[in-house]
């Protein structure tokens, strides 16, 4: 299974999608319509830990990056790395100290508190590589930082530095709220600190990622420098169906709510 750093140097960017209906059948018929990474929520679902392996060897079949969108729960990334998730992408960073919790459970002493057991990870225990093997694991594990606060874009300085973070995503919806401008991720002020998120992560190294789920949100954050597009199930199924009740000159019955990558 290719690591995102490897999907990013091999084709300059990553199409993901956030699985809002989670089933190994979907994730795989997802990877094989050309999503090089597939995301699984925890911050707003529950998904059942039958489900969620079956869903990383569905990945696996098809070379897909798994992701975990996470809250900020050691115990429960320290589950996904036992099913072999390496990557996650953390839910309203405002600190970098948040990050090294959840990376202290990632890491095997002595820099971290994980610990040797037998999982799906390493074969259920078999090591192959032997222990050398715990060296690449630990250095196979990546972040993405979910932006979404002012306190956030104030520790960026700190998160870009870590070397596990790999991707700055921004959170355009939830930093409007956090800004008192609520649906409006396309007011001045709001704007205004992307433009603030961008312009930092720019200069770092590090990759830009912005949601897109239509086609013009994917043309926007091409266009401002995101290698990392993050789409959601959903809003495709409901794009797709407005495309379809258009066609049919009748509007859906629930119309969805505008994501914006601004």
């Amino acid at each position: 299974m290719h690591t995102l750093q490897h999907r990013h140097d091999l084709d300059g960017h990553v199409t993901a999608v956030t699985l809002d209906f989670p089933t190994p059948g979907t994730a795989e018929f997802l990877a094989h319509n050309g999503f090089a990474a597939i995301a699984i929520d925890f911050e707003h679902s529950n998904p059942d830990w039958n489900t969620v392996e079956n869903i990383v060897r569905a990945c696996e079949l098809t070379e897909a990056t798994v992701i975990a969108r996470v809250p900020h729960s050691p115990e429960l990334v320290a589950n996904c790395l036992d099913l072999g998730i390496a990557h996650f992408q953390l839910a309203h960073v405002d600190t970098a100290q948040q990050v090294e919790k959840i990376l202290d459970c990632a890491r095997f002493a002595p820099r971290g508190t994980r610990g040797i057991g037998r999982s799906r990870a390493n074969r259920f225990g078999h090591y192959p590589g032997g222990y050398q093997q715990f060296r690449h694991v630990a250095e196979s594990v990546s972040l993405i930082v979910h932006i979404e606060s002012l306190d956030g874009i104030a520790s960026l300085p700190d998160l870009i530095a870590i070397d596990e973070v790999r991707i700055v995503l921004v959170g355009a919806q939830d930093l409007a709220a956090s800004m008192g401008h609520i649906g409006r991720s396309d007011h001045p002020e709001v704007q205004s600190a992307i433009d603030r998120i961008i312009d930092t992560v720019r200069t770092s190294g590090k990759a830009i990622g912005m949601s897109a789920s239509s086609p013009t949100d994917a043309a926007a954050a091409a266009e401002f420098g995101a290698t990392f597009l993050l789409a959601s199930q959903a809003r495709l199924m409901s794009g797709a169906a407005s495309v379809l009740h258009s066609a049919l000159d009748r509007s859906p019955a629930v119309q969805p709510v505008a994501g914006g990558t601004r």
